[in-house]
């Protein structure tokens, strides 16, 4: 037996005593953390995607999702949409983007299908100066059209009001970052917009998906 010291708090035989670890412990340690997975993982269905909202966190504080869709030859899984990628792109200057999600992909697919739209990007990696009380926020896109320019940011519907996300203390910094920059340039009004992601259809327009933005109130977004 390989010797090995954990705690295993939240059950009673385990509180206040350490125990080394045999396989059975092992194998009761996996079944512990399936149970605790499984009562905290979120589903829905978009379309014909079904979305599993988990409750780990990634570099934006953003709980990671996974996508699964039935096809001719089995599931199609999806990590949160690291791996989806997006070629062909011809209003932003990289041709080729990743999402973080499958709705961030289909906004896209909306940007550049929609003749209105001139330019968007997906900002790299802080590179926004934009913050918040947790750091650097990076927004989903920026989009420009032929009378505004648009911060973006999808988020699932549940995300937007869970107290335990940053979706609110980074749209009060957006909102005042777009004011400021909407005097500074004193040529297109800048607005931003916190989209839902079950609002998101590629076969909508922009104008369409943004008017289904949440409408944040200064309360909301904890302003004084």
């Amino acid at each position: 037996m390989v010797k090995g010291q954990i705690q295993l708090s939240g059950y009673a035989e385990y509180r206040k005593r350490f125990i080394y670890m045999s396989a059975l412990d092992c194998y009761q340690l996996v079944t512990l953390y399936a149970d605790w997975l499984k009562e905290r993982v979120k589903l829905k269905t978009i379309g014909d995607v079904c979305v599993l909202t988990t409750p780990f966190i990634d570099r934006h504080n953003d709980y990671l999702q996974i996508y699964v869709k039935a096809t001719p030859s089995g599931m199609l899984l999806t990590d949160d949409g690291y791996t989806i990628r997006f070629k062909g792109i011809t209003k932003s200057p990289f041709r080729e983007v990743a999402f973080d999600s499958v709705p961030e992909k289909d906004i896209a697919i909306v940007l550049e299908d929609d003749l209105k739209v001139l330019k968007w990007v997906r900002p790299p990696l802080n590179q926004m100066p934009i913050f918040y009380k947790g750091g650097n926020y990076n927004p989903d896109f920026i989009v420009e059209t032929g009378d505004k320019k648009y911060i973006v940011e999808v988020k699932a519907r549940e995300e937007i009001d869970d107290p335990k996300t940053a979706v609110k203390e980074k749209a009060k910094s957006a909102i005042k970052w777009c004011e400021i920059a909407t005097e500074v340039e004193k040529s297109k009004p800048w607005e931003y917009k916190l989209i839902p992601d079950d609002t998101i259809r590629t076969t909508s327009d922009f104008a369409f998906i943004a008017s289904q933005a949440v409408v944040l109130s200064r309360d909301q977004t904890c302003w004084g």
